[in-house]
């Protein structure tokens, strides 16, 4: 019987095998990724003249979008990565309309408009359309991953011509999150995530800055919350003149990251941990969190802190904090953590105990909620829409 069974699943292993006269290789389909939404290609392949090869971006909308001049140039060099190539003779791919109807670019946003059509001829006949900058982004990273470098022949090529192809995304965030808190990465690996993102046709860097372990983002507001928060201070200690270059992100790193993302059509949605996961925060405000008791769960040096919601002076810091950085990250989505709370941590605080009494609850679960809501109007003051875990 186990013979038996051996058999027939040997049998079902090797049927698309032998359906197919060998093993199927996914790029003989077609070497693109994701997969657009619908696509139809032929069996030619065309020969490309990286010599010549320009993308001809057409006047108006399209030409006055200095991301999109700035992704030609840069999807040029992308492409053509090996060098020149031979001289093809007869009918080559030699460049690329582009045509957007909509060429605002100040920055992507969740939602907006990222379909586009992308045609080409056995001929040589390239053409690129989209409703908005976002969508010919798209495009210009489907034709470099159909353009291919054959070292056979050194020369490139474009396998499977004629292509059409109508696509859009099957979701509208598609993305990555990064913890700077607990694993600080350097400027030119932060810039390579956001690279890999735009290659793979994803939209949206999550980048979950601060947290209880370290607060590596630099305010002009209040410099100590990172000076004191850093991984950095602890590392180099007061003074060092090695303390900005590792361990924090100055204003100008932070908004190096936001343009270049743009660039790309990634949209960065900063994340700030509050009301708990907040020990790094309280190493510069101490006088507006409230540290919980030995032996409860720490993730700053062993200690653990939750900021106090009901002090007056939390709120006037929060208004002056998040409208800093409204300003920096321009992504209509702000992230403002809400997770893993110690609520047994607000027993602490004579604030919080007098607030209690005043409302007749003895439920900790009440401040946090009175928290979450004074959080989400905060950040709808300043023209966010708040997210949290």
């Amino acid at each position: 019987m186990a013979r038996c069974l051996t058999l027939v699943l040997l049998a079902l292993v090797a049927l698309p095998a032998l359906a197919l006269g060998r093993a199927l290789d996914p790029d003989d389909i077609h070497p693109l990724l994701p997969t657009p939404y619908y696509f139809t290609n032929g069996t030619r392949t065309l020969a490309v003249n990286a010599n010549a090869f320009r993308f001809a971006l057409a006047p108006g909308a399209t030409a006055s979008s200095e991301v999109l001049c700035a992704a030609a140039a840069r999807y040029t060099t992308l492409m053509f990565a090996w060098g020149e190539g031979g001289a093809p003779g007869g009918s080559a791919l030699a460049g690329c309309a582009v045509a957007v109807v909509n060429g605002s670019d100040a920055a992507f946003q969740l939602l907006d408009d990222e379909s586009y059509t992308l045609t080409v001829s056995t001929a040589g006949g390239c053409a690129l359309t989209a409703p908005t900058v976002w969508g010919a982004l798209r495009g210009l990273e489907t034709l470099s991953q159909l353009i291919e470098y054959s070292p056979a022949a050194e020369a490139y090529e474009l396998r499977m011509a004629p292509w059409s192809i109508t696509d859009r995304p099957t979701f509208p965030q598609r993305g990555l999150l990064i913890d700077t808190a607990r694993h600080w990465l350097t400027m030119p690996t932060l810039l390579r995530q956001i690279d890999a993102l735009a290659y793979n046709k994803m939209n949206t860097l999550h980048w979950h800055a601060v947290d209880g372990d370290s607060f590596p983002i630099v305010s002009e507001s209040f410099p100590k919350l990172a000076s004191l928060g850093s991984f950095s201070e602890s590392i180099f200690g007061p003074g060092s003149s090695s303390r900005r270059q590792v361990g924090m992100y100055s204003v100008a790193e932070q908004e190096q990251v936001v343009q270049y993302a743009r660039m790309r059509g990634v949209r960065v949605m900063i994340e700030f941990d509050l009301p708990g996961h907040a020990s790094a925060w309280a190493a510069a405000l101490p006088e507006i969190f409230i540290k919980c008791k030995p032996g409860m769960n720490g993730d700053f040096n062993g200690s653990s802190f939750v900021i106090d919601p009901t002090l007056p002076a939390t709120w006037a810091f929060l208004d002056t904090f998040i409208g800093e950085f409204v300003k920096r990250f321009p992504d209509k989505v702000m992230h403002l953590g809400g997770d893993e709370v110690n609520t047994g941590c607000l027993n602490g605080s004579s604030s919080v105990r007098a607030w209690m009494k005043q409302r007749g609850t003895t439920d900790f679960r009440d401040v946090y909620i009175y928290f979450e809501r004074q959080i989400h109007a905060l950040g709808a003051k300043h023209g966010k829409d708040v997210q949290t875990w």
